[in-house]
This record gives structure tokens, C-alpha cells and sequence, in this order.
């Protein structure tokens, strides 16, 4: 019988790290020492048999009350401004947008058809649709990679800030050249008379997608711009300070972040920022 209770003691206790998991860590410590003084106390009840009904039924009642009580917890603190304001967001936003796409061309149906022609030997058809949709996507490239350049400053930011960049703007990257391959042969399809469906359907269209993907790449940069880069959350509360007519003081935004970590200083006349850290 002590047998049976030392397994359901060790299977709460793995519970209750789980949930332990799901609060905050400003009041974890003091909610894990209230939730273990618990369970002894209901491990030395049920020794004693004095626990009212049998001791699985009231064990499985105090997890399920603890895995409640930690999930309230972190709902409490959610807060939904500040997360939209995190790089979880952004990475949400980009994983359900390729979900979408997925579902809605059957799986990335023309791009899968497209990639089935490096296979074997491609006809000349294969050829020219192949051309067709990746010169767009290569020049759109080069020309977001040139508007990208001096847009912002790499140096001496740690490895969460390049990495979050990079996974940013290649998702960015992504679902502007699925929604040109998969969206592409569907507009042009809609358009029955073939001299408008090369010229809008193609070149105009092309021309769009160029200005798009620029566009995205863009604002990814300038997004993490005005990011802080412990945290990788967008700043709050610019403040403008200075003005045009004055040498001394030209005009400034300053930026600050929300968790502390420091302010952000942008001169609209010079070149570079200042990232300016506060101390605990």
C-alpha cells in the first residue's frame, strides 16, 4: 500500500513541475512552497487514512486544482498589448499566414509543380514557366537587399538579434515569393484576353511583387530598428525633443523600452542611433 502512495506522491510531483512551468516567474517560488506544503500535507492525511473518500480521487482533484490554479495565474498575467509588441508575434503572424496559403492552394500545389521540374529533363514549357516565376523572385532579391543597405546597424547586438532578424525577414521573404508562385496563375487565369494577361498578368504584376517584397524587407529593418535589443520588444512612448532651426539641438525621437532595459535615440538629421542602457 506505502508502495502505491510513494508512486502517486512522485506522479503529483512531476504534475507539479509541469504546472509550475505555466506561472509566472515573478510568484513561482512562493507558488511552488504553498503547492508542496500541500501535498505533504495530503500524503501525511492519506497515510493516516484520514483523507475523506479514497486517496486517488483526492489526489487527482489537487493536480487538477494545481494545473487550474498556474494556468489562471498565467492568464492573469498575459498581457496582449505587450505580446504583439514581442517577437512571438511576429513569428505567429508568419506561421499562420503560411497556414492559410497551405490550406488554400492544396498544399502549395503550383510550387510543388514547379519544383517537379528540375527533375529528369524539362521541356522547353517547364523551361520558361521556371524563368518566369524565379527572375521575379531573384531581382526582387537584389533590389531588396540594395534598399536593405545602411537601413541598420548589426554591430555588437547578441546572437537573439541577428537570429530573430534573419528569421523575420526570410519569413517575410517566403510568403511574398509563395503568394507570387501560388497567386500568380490564378489572377492571369481570370483574364481571358492573352495581350493584357502577358502585360498586366505578368509584367505589372511582377513589377507589384518587386515593390512588395522591397517594401517587406523594409519594414522588417526598420521594425528591428526600433526594437530594444535585450528584450527584441518594439520601443514605446516616442518623445520628440529638439527642433529644425536649432544647431545645438537637432531633432531627436527618443524611444524607450517597456521592461527597463534602456532608451533608443534617433537624430532625423544625422546618421546612426544611441542606444543609451539604464541601469537596474
Amino acid at each position: 500500500m506505502s508502495g502505491h502512495r510513494s508512486q502517486r506522491h512522485t506522479a503529483c510531483c512531476w504534475l507539479l513541475r509541469l504546472a509550475g512551468g505555466l506561472v509566472p516567474s515573478e510568484v513561482r517560488a512562493a507558488w511552488r512552497r504553498q503547492r508542496d506544503a500541500s501535498l505533504e500535507s495530503l500524503c501525511v492525511l492519506a497515510d493516516r487514512g484520514e483523507l475523506p473518500g479514497s486517496d486517488l480521487a483526492v489526489l487527482a482533484w489537487w493536480c487538477g486544482d494545481a494545473l487550474a490554479s498556474a494556468f489562471l495565474l498565467r492568464c492573469r498575467g498575459f498581457d496582449p498589448r505587450r505580446w504583439m509588441r514581442g517577437p512571438a508575434f511576429v513569428m505567429t503572424a508568419a506561421g499562420i499566414a503560411l497556414l492559410l496559403m497551405a490550406v488554400c492552394t492544396h498544399g502549395f500545389a503550383a510550387t510543388r509543380l514547379l519544383l517537379g521540374s528540375f527533375g529528369g529533363v524539362p521541356s522547353r514549357q517547364k523551361d520558361d514557366r521556371l524563368v518566369a516565376n524565379l527572375f521575379p523572385i531573384v531581382f526582387a532579391f537584389a533590389v531588396s537587399v540594395m534598399a536593405a543597405a545602411g537601413r541598420v546597424s548589426l554591430r555588437g547586438q547578441s546572437w537573439r538579434y541577428y537570429c530573430f532578424l534573419l528569421l523575420k525577414t526570410l519569413s517575410l521573404f517566403v510568403v511574398a515569393s509563395l503568394l507570387w508562385i501560388e497567386g500568380g496563375p490564378r489572377i492571369r487565369a481570370q483574364i481571358p484576353n492573352e495581350a493584357v494577361r502577358v502585360l498586366a498578368g505578368g509584367l505589372l504584376l511582377a513589377v507589384v511583387f518587386v515593390g512588395a517584397l522591397g517594401w517587406a524587407v523594409i519594414w522588417s529593418l526598420t521594425d528591428q530598428r526600433q526594437r530594444c535589443p535585450a528584450c527584441l520588444h518594439r520601443l514605446i512612448l516616442p518623445v520628440r525633443i529638439g527642433t529644425c532651426a536649432s544647431v545645438f539641438e537637432p531633432p531627436t525621437t527618443e524611444w524607450i523600452c517597456a521592461a527597463g532595459h534602456g532608451s533608443l535615440c534617433v537624430c532625423e538629421v544625422g546618421t546612426g542611433d544611441r542606444w543609451i542602457v539604464h541601469s537596474s
